[in-house]
């Protein structure tokens, strides 16, 4: 049996949105990542035999969830503001780069775009609640395990 696995994620894991770094994850959150197309899909003709059709698409979503109050809470909506009011007014909105880097691992995420794809909700309550911010990463790099 081997030694335990240390895990804090205030010490591992480096998210950068643009050129700001990500901190005030809520108890629970952090950023989850979900592929937005399995790797290939299988199908089988009626003779048994499987044809696999690779996708291409390297783009990711991603969910950041960060405390009510928190500094990430209040640069992520204005980023979020800013790439909506560009967008209303007929502008493209500015490049918005990701980075997400677990420091133990060296596992890496990267992508050229991130888009805002839904706002987080207005609540009150005695506590600072959880925000959450759902976004799409496009043209996505991955590294897995460089420094295992």
């Amino acid at each position: 049996m081997g030694a335990p696995v240390h895990y804090d994620l205030a010490n591992f894991v480096y998210v950068v949105v643009g050129s700001v770094r990500i901190e005030g994850w809520s108890e629970d959150g952090g950023i989850e990542f979900e592929d937005s197309a399995p790797i290939a899909e299988v199908t089988t003709g009626a003779d048994g035999q499987d044809t696999i059709s690779y996708n291409n698409d390297k783009n990711m979503n991603a969910t950041i969830t960060v405390k009510h109050g928190s500094r990430a809470y209040k640069l992520l909506a204005e980023q979020m503001d800013d790439q909506t009011e560009s967008r209303e007014r007929g502008v493209v909105p500015d490049t918005l780069p990701f980075l997400a880097k677990d420091i133990a691992t060296g596992d890496e995420i990267s992508a050229a775009y991130l888009t805002y794809l839904e706002r987080p909700m207005f609540s009150g309550s005695k506590q600072a609640g959880d925000k959450v911010f759902k976004v799409r990463l496009s043209q996505v790099k991955r590294i897995h395990g460089a420094n295992l």
